[in-house]
């Protein structure tokens, strides 16, 4: 059965009061066998969407402005150092396959529940899981190392003892004998 084009217009008043409509599926035209309760909801206005993108920019935005940064020309990485990292940059790289491929999949598939659960796999999971493991990539978290607010520092979390007592060494002023 094809759709009929034009469209009626139903007071809310009285749907909203439990005046009854004609037993005829509003969809199809078929005989009503139950009633359910609905909901219905009003489209978003298209202007709504912008604050999305404007949501998004300002915390990126103030980040970009009020991070303190201090580049060091030489940390000393291991190959565990290298293998984590190489790890992380693969699970990114996929998630961002992921997302490739599952968008334009959202698009062609039809209207079922297939396309609910790939529509939140493309368009939620996978972003979020590339911008997850694109964070862990940073140096600075593999190293457990972030810069104070004074930008005078340098904090290292819980670092390797050997490393603690070998930079104690080195960061020990030297000793003068008199």
């Amino acid at each position: 059965m094809t759709r009929p084009t034009s469209s009626i217009r139903i007071p809310a008043a009285p749907l909203s009061a439990g005046v009854p409509l004609p037993a005829v599926c509003i969809r199809h035209g078929e005989p009503t066998v139950v009633t359910r309760p609905m909901t219905f909801l009003s489209k978003t206005p298209t202007w709504v969407w912008l604050f999305i993108f404007f949501t998004i920019l300002v915390p990126i935005v103030l980040t970009l402005v009020l991070r303190k940064r201090v580049k060091a020309a030489a940390i000393p990485v291991c190959d565990q150092c290298l293998a984590d990292r190489s790890l992380r940059l693969r699970m990114m790289t996929a998630a961002l396959v992921a997302t490739a491929v599952l968008i334009p999949a959202a698009l062609v598939i039809p209207n079922s529940a297939l396309l609910a659960v790939v529509g939140v796999l493309a368009f939620i999971v996978a972003p979020f899981a590339a911008l997850l493991a694109g964070t862990q990539t940073r140096w600075g978290f593999l190293m457990g190392a972030q810069v104070e607010q004074d930008g005078l520092w340098v904090q290292i979390k819980s670092p390797a003892p050997a490393f603690a007592e070998a930079y104690a060494l080195l960061a020990a002023p030297p000793v003068v004998s008199a």
